[in-house]
């Protein structure tokens, strides 16, 4: 008889014994959510930013506006690639020139504004006054129009306690450091402004409450008023970028439930407090107007100063994960845990060089087949610059160009830093973009450097069009952005046993460099992955990594080892602590058998059975006494995993009849 339980109708009624819970299981762990290191308009630094839509980044970090004078900023387009290939998650990281960069630091290149509230001291002067600023640097800060208002959400009738507090009525709820607007009605009186300090209980048996008041009223107690809460709004709107906020229901107080600095630094995307919010005397005018916002400092643009140490941190790349310093570009990427892919669209940003002296002009005479007309001396050089119609280009300095070998070197230098990261994490591949420009055979000798199944490279890059004034009309994107758009679509979609090529790359209206056959021939050879331009588009022909083990070779079977250990490593933390007994290790074996069951019917492993695709051990050979008293648990797994197939091959003749044979090389033939 057990004890203890109620029955009710007759049936079967789990005890809740272990023998009884079910069996936790593992679930392919997702490694379709890629990581973008680049250049952006504005969003915070060195920090990765979860977008699941085009429209989510751009409400975090702008769209495709240009600064000054500055190369296109590949990163918008990147992520705009990846989102329409069918990519669904996206992390992205801004990076900004290295905290030792010689130019201005981050907070003076951040837009700043003043508020006109505070008490002034002798000097006449607000040097602990309240301030906004953008939420992050660059120039887009600089157009922000911001609007900090006033606006009355509830008003009631009260009256006057014998502590000059007030009565409040049934349902009237005044949190602390909320604003009142007071008019007394009798006897009448003028108006005033005034905060809650709190509330206290007048009548505990009545359940009377009444408001206490950080300066209590001298009015006569029993005198009725008319109350007005009022709570600030903030408004803000970034020009060019069709980006606003308004957020409403803000209190000036340090213990209101939504003061204004705390609210901005948790829902605004474009502004953040700064300067001394923690006043209690500066109050806005009986009739609520608009508190002045004045622009104090403007924003700067940064991206000249971006160069190597923007990327990556200084040191090797073999630093501890766990630690606690503050990294940047594709450290603090590699840091992601949720990433399985990783791209790295303006790894070829060019740090400008120091503005050239300007010379001093030496006068010269005119020649004598001078015809410009002018006075002062020309020399007879019809130069643009001493045209009075001349206008300069908006084109600017491009990134790093691989036809310099010192260029070459740089970009070179900068991917295997990226490959490094990507092998030290075991979790993401590094996605690279083939240097363009390169003949055949420097190709071959950039090829050389790499050796990773933790790295694939891609070629050439692809022209999508202009968003936005400038020349060219289209803009090279990496094509590593596409590949990782249609990498995260074929998992979603099919699975990772699918190789993820023969796909279109949507938006690519022209490729880089016209592939031959003969080129595709040697690229393929080599491991870099070809678009072809098709008659139906431009397509992705190849799923290869930069390894040059056999067993590596598909990007698919890297990425499904890579699967395997993230699912067992992350799933199996149950293990720990439980008694290392013959059911525990028969338990595992079920459970990592039904999971590779699962995988072996979705088509990811190689063999025809079970039995030729995957074996679980864990017995006691594995886990000996000895072992077992260290605490430890060993299970062996094999697996071999599906090949793409990159090849068919096909054998034509005719027939002394005439007839067409197609025919498989190991087939006798048979009828076209």
């Amino acid at each position: 008889m057990t004890t203890g339980l109620q029955l009710g109708h007759p049936g079967i009624y789990p005890l809740g014994s272990r023998e009884a819970r079910q069996e936790p299981g593992f679930e392919p762990v997702r490694l379709d959510e890629t990581g973008f290191v680049g250049v952006a308009l504005r969003g915070p630094v060195d920090t990765p930013v979860l977008v699941a839509s085009w429209s989510d980044y751009v409400r975090n970090f702008g769209a495709f506006e240009r600064e000054a004078q500055t190369p296109d900023r590949l990163l918008p387009y990147a992520v705009q690639a990846f989102f329409a290939q069918g990519g669904e998650r996206a992390w992205v990281l801004r990076v900004a020139p290295a905290p030792d960069w010689t130019g201005d630091d981050a907070e003076a290149a951040t837009a700043s504004f003043s508020i006109g509230l505070g008490t002034p001291n002798s000097s006449g002067s607000l040097p602990e006054s309240p301030g906004l600023a953008a939420a992050s640097e660059g120039t887009w800060g600089t157009g922000l129009r911001i609007r900090l208002g006033f606006e009355v959400l509830q008003s009631f009738d009260a009256t006057l306690d014998d502590d000059g507090g007030i009565r409040l009525p049934a349902g009237a709820v005044l949190a602390p450091w909320s604003l009142l607007r007071l008019r007394p009605l009798d006897p009448p009186g003028l108006p005033s402004l005034g905060w809650v300090a709190g509330e206290r209980r007048t009548d505990p048996h009545a359940g009377g409450r009444s408001a206490v008041l950080a300066a209590p009223l001298t009015a006569p107690a029993g005198g009725s008023l008319r109350v007005d809460v009022v709570t600030a709004v903030l408004e803000a709107a970034a020009t060019g970028a069709g980006q606003s906020e308004r957020l409403t229901g803000l209190g000036l107080g340090p213990d209101h439930r939504r003061f204004l600095p705390e609210v901005l630094a948790s829902d605004s995307l474009l502004l953040r407090a700064t300067g001394n919010w923690g006043w209690n005397d500066a109050l806005p005018n009986l009739q609520l107007d608009d508190i002045p916002v004045l622009p104090v400092h403007p924003g700067e643009d940064r991206s000249s100063g971006i160069d190597f140490r923007s990327f990556y941190d200084d040191g090797p790349a073999d630093q501890d994960s766990l630690d606690e310093a503050v990294h940047r570009g594709v450290d603090a990427m590699g840091r992601e845990s949720r990433i399985g892919l990783l791209c790295a669209p303006d790894l070829y940003w060019r740090a400008a060089p120091p503005a050239p002296e300007v010379p001093v002009p030496v006068p010269v005479q005119h020649a004598a087949s001078c015809s410009c007309g002018r006075e002062d001396p020309c020399g007879g050089r019809d130069t643009a610059q001493q045209d009075p119609d001349y206008a300069p280009t908006d084109d600017v300095q491009p990134g790093l160009d691989a036809r310099d070998p010192g260029d070459l070197a740089e970009i070179i230098r900068r991917q295997l830093r990226l490959v490094q990261v990507a092998e030290l994490r075991h979790r993401f591949v590094a996605l690279l973009d083939e240097p363009a420009g390169l003949s055949l055979r420097q190709i071959h000798d950039w090829r050389t450097g790499f050796d990773s199944s933790y790295a694939a490279a891609y070629f050439p890059w692809l022209g999508v069009p202009r968003v936005g004034p400038g020349r060219p009309a289209l803009v090279q994107v990496p094509p590593s952005s596409f590949a990782a758009g249609i990498i995260a679509a074929r998992e979603r979609q099919l699975g990772l046993s699918w190789g993820p090529a023969n796909a279109l790359a949507a938006g690519a209206v022209l490729s880089a460099d016209v592939v031959t056959d003969a080129t595709h021939d040697a690229l393929h050879l080599q491991g870099i992955n070809v678009y072809r331009q098709e008659r139906d588009g431009i397509r992705l022909s190849a799923a290869r990594t930069l390894s040059t083990d056999p067993e590596y070779v598909q990007l698919s079977v890297r990425r499904l080892m890579t699967m395997l250990v993230l699912t067992l490593e992350r799933q199996a933390q149950w293990l720990v602590f439980e008694p290392n007994t013959p059911q525990l290790r028969a338990t595992l074996t079920r459970m990592l058998t039904a999971f590779l069951q699962d995988q072996h019917r979705r088509g990811a492993f190689a063999g025809g059975t079970e039995a030729e695709s995957f074996f679980v051990q864990c017995d006691d050979g594995l886990n000996p006494p000895q072992s077992q008293g260290l605490g430890r648990l060993v299970a062996e797994i094999g697996v071999a995993p599906a090949f793409p197939l990159e090849y068919l091959l096909l054998r034509i003749s005719q027939d002394v009849d005439g007839a067409v044979l197609v025919a498989g090389p190991e087939q006798e033939g048979g009828h076209a």
